[in-house]
């Protein structure tokens, strides 16, 4: 599997689903390498693909882990399952 991309525009991420911009990248669509590029080709230097692990910053990574862990001990009692590894 490639990368997977944000598009930036000077400031601002293009928008899930083609509607506009944001500053969010929690609200930015998500492009393969393939489509990416072909922004960025077309674009004429406007545009820019921004790895998605470069723009995600460790704290809000941390942040979504704790959250996550968090939710799968409130789960584990109806899922023993959950605590299982897949190795």
């Amino acid at each position: 599997m490639g990368n997977l991309y944000f598009i930036k525009k000077g400031g601002y991420y293009y928008r899930h689903d083609d509607k506009g911009y944001t500053e969010s990248i929690f609200e930015a669509e998500i492009y393969d390498d393939k489509t990416a590029a072909h922004y960025v080709n077309i674009s004429q230097g406007e545009l820019k693909a921004i790895k998605v692990v470069d723009a995600i910053k460790p704290i809000h990574f941390s942040a979504c882990l704790r959250r996550i862990n968090k939710m799968k001990k409130q789960f584990e009692p109806m899922f023993p399952q959950m605590g299982e590894s897949d190795e």
